[in-house]
């Protein structure tokens, strides 16, 4: 297993809401440049377009978490 498989089996064994905003960022905001996820730490919704998600499981991910469709597309 990779890293992405081991972060999300963690996520649903953790109990600890600053490790899921983190990762949900990271899996949202992967190819985001410096700028967006300054904006992120205030908004916490850059990124639901789908623009700067990585392809397959971190897409996969964020789709499990958000139900948005725009990630299905990409998981």
């Amino acid at each position: 297993m990779g890293g992405a498989e081991v972060a999300c089996e963690l996520s649903l064994m953790l109990d600890d809401p600053r490790w899921h905003k983190l990762w949900d960022q990271y899996c949202r905001l992967y190819n985001a440049p410096r700028q967006v996820l300054a904006s992120d730490m205030t908004t916490a919704t850059e990124g639901m377009d789908a623009r700067y998600v990585r392809d397959g499981r971190l897409a996969g991910w964020i789709f499990y978490k958000t139900q948005n469709e725009t990630f299905n597309r990409l998981g």
